[in-house]
């Protein structure tokens, strides 16, 4: 079972990231202190948006909800994410931080960077690199001598190691890096490798209706603000030939990615927690739409769901968001989670059925359990994920996903994630005061239904067939058995939330209506 997991894993492989995985391994390229070429001219970056508070002074510092004193770059007590986020440095751009800050911990960075494992990372090479580059730009009268020159040593070293062997969001990000690098330093090398790796990506990875590969609305949120920043960047800051077409693509892009999440933004403001999801590590939807109009893009279009598989029902009380489409990313699909046919559901602006979210990247029982599918609003067959998510990133088995109906007030689709002879079909409709959720599986092996209620709902079993909650009641048809159990779901990073699920089991169809109060 394990080398048949294995091979399912690997056969969504592109044959480059293959390759590039085992040039990792037999050869690291080390940071090197090169000499920077001139800065002539501090690039203008207008009006970029704010970078939360995770810096208190004192070396004291909280990411991801984790508060802890600094005691070295390169510190994993609060595991690798604590970890990576100290060495991003975005901190260093947050409202209010003394320049006499941000110039003691560049200095502190630059001393111990050349043995900083952690932090030569790619990855957080190219969000640091893009931190101290807003930096430099917006407070150029704090720049010291040889801080050009640890920058660019950095950007050089992201340049031979860009993650071609992950791709997706990482490489995408260490792109955006490479072209703020190249309008800094005027250096057509860098230009040239960033807007063709970014015209490639960009590319491939937004989805027809603007959705990023990856599903993860918190994911797209992140991207899109470093989408703006680059389009920032090239708009007041002509530097390149070619460079006023390569901006107006990004523009383009720009506008898909605010189309996609126009359509996907709850009418509070909020996004799905869907696949990798927590509120306050991207910006907001409104921040993304401000910073937009501040940089002259407006009246993108409200893009129709398609190709990122979600589908959202709503009218003048309730906001449904359902995930019914295939894993898209699929040679990177480490963000993915195995909630096939799942949805939230809003009740008058409230978060009535509730995604169980992610607290933790660590890898664990807390990671698997909120990849499962039992941690989401969808059906498992004895006690199956409807995918084959393992070792915190990966996936094996993965089910053919179809949507066979998709209007306005009703949706249906279905998966064989359990088996060819067990496909799961559920039926979403929408009607005024109430939703009606229909599910079908084939085979007689008993299916659980999973409903996650918010926290503080009230939830009572009448009987076999109702379910009696705060702002609703659940009418149950094919119930066998139903449960109540404690459990918890996040809508940040390492903070719990007490909520009831429910456990409604049958065989072969279940039919449960939702009727508001």
């Amino acid at each position: 079972m394990e080398l048949k997991k294995i091979i399912h894993t690997l056969r969504h492989l592109k044959a480059s990231q293959i390759v590039h995985q085992v040039k990792d391994r037999l050869y690291t390229p080390r940071l090197q202190m090169l000499s920077s070429p001139k800065v002539e001219k501090t690039p203008i970056l207008a009006e970029p948006l704010s970078k939360p508070r995770c810096y208190e002074g004192n070396g004291w510092f909280t990411f991801i909800n984790l508060r802890d004193q600094f005691t070295g770059w390169e510190d994993r007590r609060n595991g690798n994410l604590w970890a990576f986020n100290l060495n991003y440095m975005d901190w260093l751009n947050q409202d209010g931080l003394p320049s006499s800050d941000a110039t003691e911990w560049t200095d502190r960075y630059i001393a111990g960077m050349q043995d900083n494992v952690t932090g030569n990372d790619p990855y957080p090479t190219a969000l640091r690199c893009m931190n101290w580059m807003r930096l430099f730009s917006l407070h150029p009268e704090i720049k010291k001598a040889g801080w050009d020159d640890a920058l660019y040593s950095q950007c050089r070293l992201l340049e031979k190691r860009l993650e071609y062997k992950l791709l997706a969001n990482h490489l995408l990000e260490e792109l955006f890096a490479l072209f703020q690098a190249a309008i800094y330093f005027r250096d057509e090398r860098l230009y040239a490798t960033a807007s063709k790796g970014l015209s490639r990506e960009l590319d491939e990875q937004l989805l027809s209706d603007g959705a990023h590969y990856e599903q993860s609305p918190m994911y797209h949120c992140i991207l899109l603000d470093r989408l703006l920043d680059c389009y920032n960047y090239g708009i007041h800051n002509p530097v390149f030939a070619g460079q006023s077409a390569f901006v107006s693509m990004l523009e383009k892009k720009a506008r898909l990615m605010l189309g996609h999440l126009s359509s996907i933004t709850y009418r509070d403001g909020s996004i799905p927690l869907m696949n990798d999801g927590a509120y306050h590590i991207g910006p907001s939807s409104a921040e993304l739409f401000a910073y937009a109009r501040r940089l002259g893009i407006a009246d993108w279009p409200q893009l129709h769901l398609g190709a990122s598989g979600f589908r959202k029902l709503d009218n003048s009380r309730m906001e449904l968001i359902a995930t019914v489409g295939a894993i898209t990313a699929t040679y990177q699909p480490g963000h993915s989670h195995a909630d096939f046919l799942s949805y939230e559901l809003r009740i008058d602006g409230r978060p009535f059925i509730v995604d169980t979210g992610t607290s933790t990247y660590d890898k664990g029982p807390r990671r698997n359990y909120e990849r499962s599918t039992r941690a989401h609003n969808t059906v498992t067959v004895d006690g199956q994920d409807s995918c084959e998510v393992w070792s915190g990133f990966r996936v094996g088995r993965r089910p053919h996903v179809e949507i066979t109906q998709d209007t306005p007030s009703e949706l249906c689709a279905f998966h064989d994630g359990f088996g060819k002879s067990h496909k799961h079909s559920r039926r979403f409709i929408l009607s005024p005061g109430m939703l009606t959720v229909e599910d079908s599986l084939g085979g007689t092996s008993p299916g659980v239904s999973h409903i996650h209620f918010s926290e503080g709902t009230e939830v009572n079993i009448i009987d076999g067939n109702t379910i009696d909650t705060t702002y609703a009641v659940l009418h149950l048809e094919g119930a066998s058995e139903v449960h109540l159990k404690r459990e918890t779901y996040s809508t940040e990073y390492n903070i719990n939330k007490q909520c009831q699920v429910a456990e409604v089991e049958f065989i072969q169809s279940l039919t449960y209506i939702i009727e508001l109060k």
